[in-house]
């Protein structure tokens, strides 16, 4: 493997993994939401790559490229992790219901 296509990949790995967990940390009391939340962070961390590499490079199918090639598949992955902690945090509460049930 090539090592600069190792290290472009590495690269985007931690610039997606500090990107998303801050930004899932700066919107924790802001987006009470869950769900909404991992939207607005996927949307906000593409939109930051996408003008930094833009910016980088000056052309946009370049950027494109590399976006969709490099980065995209670290969002989707961050972005699901996001919806099954969402998830798994909508099961762990019983409803009203079940708990004047279970207090008889």
């Amino acid at each position: 493997m090539d090592k600069l296509l190792l290290w472009r990949l590495v690269g985007a790995f931690i610039n997606v993994a500090v990107l998303s967990r801050s930004a899932q940390w700066l919107f924790k009391n802001r987006i009470h939401s869950p769900r909404k939340r991992a939207l607005s962070v996927l949307v906000l961390v593409f939109l930051i790559e996408f003008i930094g590499i833009y910016y980088l490079y000056k052309d946009i199918t370049l950027a494109l490229h590399i976006l969709l090639f490099y980065y995209v598949p670290f969002l989707l992955m961050w972005f699901l992790k996001d919806l099954f902690d969402a998830s798994g945090r909508q099961v762990d509460k019983p409803s009203a219901k079940t708990r004047k049930y279970f207090l008889k």
